[in-house]
């Protein structure tokens, strides 16, 4: 999975600092559809990727992990 960012005035020329913050060794355990949200005001995220069941009849499933805050240097 990869992450890249932008400000809203440089939208138009497209994100910068992309890097790689999530991989695993099965392509298809993170697929397509991530998407992260806040909970609440605790500060905290829960992020949800879409996988494949290659391995058997090839059934979509989600994937979930959460993090309690951000910081200025990225999650905790």
């Amino acid at each position: 999975m990869y992450r890249s960012q932008t400000t809203a005035a440089e939208l138009a020329e497209g994100f910068d600092d992309t890097a790689i913050v999530l991989e695993d060794a099965d392509r298809f355990w993170l697929f397509e559809a991530s998407d992260v949200y806040r909970l609440g005001d605790s500060g905290g995220c829960l992020m949800i990727v879409e996988a494949l069941a290659v391995a058997s009849d090839w059934r979509r499933y989600f994937r979930a992990w959460t993090l309690t805050a951000w910081t200025a240097s990225g999650p905790r």
